[in-house]
């Protein structure tokens, strides 16, 4: 599958809130692998191999397509979120939660946050600040809630759902 049709079909399962883990970890592979055009890249042709942050990777057409992937991505990836964090404190908010799911949201939440990470490590180019200012205070928000706080420590999910900026 072509990259650009790859990462269509995770921003698709990310609005559709259906990603899992494997979805995720391959779209911090490729937020890494395909760091936006910009000045700091050095001016070479298609398909030529070039060093970027420590890293050799392969020049093709920008998938992000001058920033429209990336936005599309961007706004699929607040929504998962949101909806994740959304669905973890409600559960836990109204005692209607089941471990292994308390568990997943977290894990698909960290995995979805360490995508961000990718993102602004490497396609800065095309981010909107408060966007992302946005998004992680909405997950730092649901995180410090005080029955979420005390309902993830009683299951020792802590360590997961811990993220402090």
């Amino acid at each position: 599958m072509a990259q650009d049709q790859e990462l269509r079909t995770h921003i698709k399962t990310l609005g559709e809130g259906t990603a899992v883990v494997r979805s995720l970890q391959k779209l911090i592979m490729m937020c890494n692998a395909n760091p936006a055009a910009g000045e700091d890249l050095p001016p070479q042709t298609p398909n030529t191999p070039t060093r970027v942050g420590g890293h050799h990777v392969m020049l093709e057409s920008d998938i992000w397509q001058g920033g429209r992937m990336f936005d599309a991505l961007f706004d699929a990836l607040d929504q998962f979120i949101r909806n994740k964090t959304v669905r973890l404190v409600f559960s836990l908010v109204h005692k209607a939660y089941h471990t292994e799911y308390l568990h997943q949201d977290a894990e698909l939440i960290e995995y979805g946050l360490c995508v961000l990470w990718e993102m602004v490590e490497n396609q800065t180019t095309y981010l909107d600040e408060a966007k992302v200012f946005s998004l992680l205070f909405r997950v730092r928000y649901s995180n410090t809630h005080p029955v979420c706080i005390s309902c993830l420590a009683s299951y020792g999910i802590q360590s997961t759902c811990s993220f402090r900026f």
